[in-house]
C-alpha cells in the first residue's frame, strides 16, 4: 500500500512543482509594469497547479478504494473456501483439504510484499465475521495461527518472484520457479503453524495436526492457484504462461494413460488390495513429463474429485488420511515434472531465439565481408580507368600526340571497361553455381593457370612457388571462380612466406574428394598485407558455392597449410 500510495502521489509532486517553476520563471521574465498581471496570471496558474494536485489525489484514493474492495473480496472468498473446506476437518482445527491456501499464493503473487499484513487482517477479519473466531482470546490464538502461516507464504512468494525477475539466466523459468513455490510456502507455513502449536497441545497430537495442514495446504494450493491465475491473467491482459495447445494425439495419449491408470486402481481394489494410488501416480507423471503443466493439472484435478468427495465422510479418518497422502504425492510429483516439462520448453524457445539472432548476425557479417570484397575487386579497374582517362585527355591536349598512343590508351580503357562489366557480371552470381555455364574443369590446367599469374608476385617477394605432382583429376564448377579462389590462397601464402622462402602445391585424394594443399613457410616478423584481407573470405564463399571447404592445417612450427577441398566430378590417374 505504502509503494502505491508513493507511485500515485509522485505525478502530483512533480506536477505542482513544474506549475511553481513555470509562474515563477513567466514573473521573472515580465517587466515591471506588468507584475500586476503577472501577479494574476501566477494566480490562475497556481490554481491550475491544486486542480492537478486534487486530480492526482482523487486517482489516488480511487485506487486506494479499488484496493480495500480487493481485500474485502478476498476475505469474502477466503471465508467461503474455510467454510467448504470444514468437511474434511475431521474435527480438528486443520483441514486435509484447504482451498484458502490457493486463493492465498494466488493473491499474493501478484501483489507486493507490503499488502502481506493488510491480506492477514482480511483473513482474521473474514473468520471472526464468520463466527469462526469469536472472543478476544480465539481472535489473538486463531490470528497467529491466521498470520503466522500467511507471512511465510508472502515472503516465499516474493523471494520466487525476484528470482523469477532476474537477469542473469535470461532464460524463462516461471513455471518451475512458482512450483517450488507452490510446495515451499506450505512447507514453511507448516513449520510455523508447529511452533505455534507446541505448548497447546501433545506432542503426538502436534505431529497430527501439522500433518493435516501440510497435507490440506498443498493439496490447496496445486488444485486452486494454477487456475486462478491463469484465469487472472485472461481477465486482465496479461501475458499468461505459454502453455502450447495439445494436439489430438496428445489428447488421445492423455485419455489412454487416464484409463490405464484408474483402471489399475480398480483391479487393485478389486483384488483386494485397497485403495492405492500408485498407478494414478505413474500416470500422472508419465503424462507431466510428456505433455506438461496442463496435463499434469488436469490429472491432478481428476484425481481431487475422484478422492474428495470419496474422503468428505464416506471413510474412516485414517483411510482419508491416507488418500489425501496419496494424492499430495500425486500433485506434487505431478505438478514439478509438469512445470520441469514447461521450463524446459522454455529454455529450448529461448535458445532457438538465439540462434536466430547468431543467424541474423551472421548474415549481416557476411553481408559486411561481401561489400568489402565488391569494393575490392571493383577498387582497381576504377583506378586504372581514371588514371587511362586522365591519361587520354592529356593526349587530347597535346597537338604533337600521335594517333597510336591515343589508340593504345583507348584500347586500356576499353579492356578494363570489359573487365569491371565481366567482374560485376560475376559478383551478381557470386556464392551460386549456374548450370549452364558449369562445367568440368581440369585441376592440373588450373593449378598451372593460377601458378603462372602468381609466379611474377612471387618473384617480387623473393619466393618461389613447387608444384608437387601431376595428375588428370576433374571437378565440376566455374573455371573462373575456381582460379579465383586458388589464387587467393596462393597470394595469402606468398605474402606471408619469408623472402627466400618456398610454397608448395599438392594434390590428396579421399573418399572422391581432392584436396588441394598450398603449405608456405612463416616469417617470423610478416610483413603487413597490402590487400583488405578479405581474400580468403572470398576464397571460401566460391568453395563452399561449389560443395567444399577451407579448411587450415598447422605443418608444423614454422609452416602453415590452406587445403582446398572439392568433390571430385571426373576420374584422376
Amino acid at each position: 500500500m505504502w509503494r502505491l500510495s508513493r507511485q500515485i502521489a509522485q505525478p502530483s509532486i512533480v506536477a505542482g512543482a513544474a506549475g511553481v517553476g513555470m509562474v515563477q520563471f513567466r514573473a521573472f521574465r515580465r517587466p515591471a509594469g506588468e507584475m500586476g498581471l503577472a501577479r494574476e496570471g501566477s494566480a490562475r496558474e497556481a490554481g491550475f497547479g491544486r486542480v492537478i494536485a486534487g486530480l492526482a489525489g482523487r486517482e489516488m484514493r480511487l485506487m486506494l478504494l479499488r484496493e480495500a474492495g480487493m481485500l474485502c473480496a478476498y476475505a469474502l472468498a477466503f471465508w467461503l473456501m474455510w467454510n467448504w473446506a470444514a468437511g474434511w476437518a475431521y474435527g480438528a482445527y486443520y483441514s486435509v483439504w484447504f482451498p484458502a491456501a490457493g486463493l492465498r499464493l494466488a493473491y499474493l503473487w501478484r501483489r507486493p510484499l507490503g499488502v502481506v499484513p493488510f491480506v492477514c487482517l482480511a483473513e482474521i477479519a473474514g473468520n471472526w465475521l464468520a463466527g469462526n473466531l469469536q472472543w478476544m482470546h480465539e481472535v489473538q490464538t486463531g490470528g497467529i495461527r491466521i498470520y503466522g502461516p500467511c507471512l511465510m507464504y508472502g515472503l516465499v512468494v516474493n523471494a520466487a518472484r525476484d528470482f523469477r525477475r532476474a537477469p542473469s539466466e535470461g532464460t524463462d523459468l516461471s513455471p518451475l520457479r512458482f512450483a517450488v513455490a507452490t510446495v515451499l510456502a506450505p512447507l514453511l507455513a507448516s513449520l510455523m503453524a508447529m511452533i505455534n502449536e507446541f505448548g497447546h497441545a501433545p506432542l503426538t497430537r502436534v505431529a497430527g495436526l501439522i500433518a493435516d495442514f501440510l497435507l490440506g495446504d498443498l493439496l490447496g494450493v496445486l488444485v486452486v492457484a494454477p487456475p486462478l491465475l491463469w484465469l487472472a491473467d485472461r481477465v486482465t491482459g496479461a501475458r499468461p504462461w505459454a502453455i502450447e495447445r495439445p494436439k489430438m494425439a496428445q489428447v488421445a495419449e492423455f485419455a489412454a494413460l487416464m484409463v490405464m491408470g484408474w483402471g489399475g486402481v480398480l483391479g487393485l481394489y478389486l483384488a483386494g488390495l485397497g485403495l492405492a494410488l500408485l498407478p494414478v501416480l505413474v500416470a500422472t507423471c508419465w503424462l507431466a513429463l510428456r505433455l506438461g503443466i496442463l496435463a499434469a493439472w488436469l490429472s491432478i484435478l481428476i484425481a481431487a474429485m475422484v478422492v474428495l468427495p470419496l474422503s468428505a465422510g464416506h471413510v474412516t479418518a485414517s483411510l482419508a488420511f491416507q488418500l489425501h497422502v496419496a494424492l499430495t504425492r500425486i500433485a506434487v510429483a505431478g505438478y514439478m515434472a509438469g512445470s520441469f516439462t514447461e521450463a524446459e520448453r522454455h529454455a529450448r524457445r529461448e535458445i532457438a531465439r538465439r540462434d536466430r539472432l547468431l543467424l541474423r548476425a551472421e548474415r549481416l557479417k557476411t553481408l559486411r565481408a561481401i561489400s568489402l570484397a565488391i569494393i575490392h575487386e571493383i577498387s582497381q579497374p576504377l583506378s586504372t580507368l581514371a588514371i587511362e582517362a586522365r591519361h587520354l585527355a592529356e593526349l587530347g591536349e597535346k597537338e604533337a600526340a600521335s594517333p597510336e598512343t591515343t589508340r593504345q590508351v583507348a584500347g586500356v580503357i576499353s579492356r578494363k571497361a570489359d573487365d569491371l562489366a565481366h567482374l560485376v557480371e560475376r559478383l551478381r552470381r557470386f556464392g551460386e553455381l549456374d548450370p549452364v555455364d558449369a562445367g568440368p574443369v581440369d585441376v592440373g590446367r588450373l593449378i598451372a593457370d593460377v601458378v603462372a599469374i602468381a609466379r611474377a608476385e612471387a618473384q617480387e617477394h623473393e619466393v618461389s612457388i613447387e608444384v608437387a605432382g601431376s595428375t588428370r583429376a576433374v571437378v565440376s564448377g566455374h573455371a573462373i571462380e575456381l582460379r579465383q579462389a586458388l589464387l587467393n590462397l596462393v597470394r595469402n601464402a606468398v605474402a606471408a612466406a619469408p623472402p627466400g622462402g618456398q610454397v608448395h602445391v599438392a594434390q590428396q585424394f579421399h573418399a572422391r574428394r581432392l584436396t588441394i594443399a598450398i603449405t608456405n613457410p612463416v616469417a617470423r616478423k610478416r610483413r603487413r598485407p597490402a590487400g583488405m584481407g578479405i581474400g580468403l573470405i572470398i576464397a571460401r564463399t566460391i568453395a563452399e558455392a561449389h560443395g567444399g571447404e577451407i579448411e587450415r592445417f598447422d605443418a608444423g612450427a614454422d609452416a602453415v597449410t590452406y587445403g582446398l577441398t572439392l568433390p571430385l566430378g571426373g576420374a584422376q590417374s
